[in-house]
């Protein structure tokens, strides 16, 4: 399942970066894309919490709009 999500706060590289590292600890997160110029991520798996990943998202300094 993909799922897009849209991220405030996230600026550049690093940002991408630190998000997505977080991401790939949740189980059943495969892959994670992120792109700071559109303000998105892209999450590829099966069966994670969306509930776990808003958490990751906001302990990482950032806020999922939707």
């Amino acid at each position: 399942m993909k799922r897009t999500l849209y991220i405030e706060g996230m600026h550049c590289a690093s940002c991408e970066k630190l998000i997505a590292m977080n991401l790939l600890k949740i189980a059943g997160v495969k892959a994670v894309k992120a792109d700071a110029q559109k303000g998105i991520v892209e999450i590829e798996g099966e069966g994670y919490d969306l509930a776990v990943v808003r958490k990751a998202v906001q302990a990482a300094g950032y806020k999922v709009k939707r």
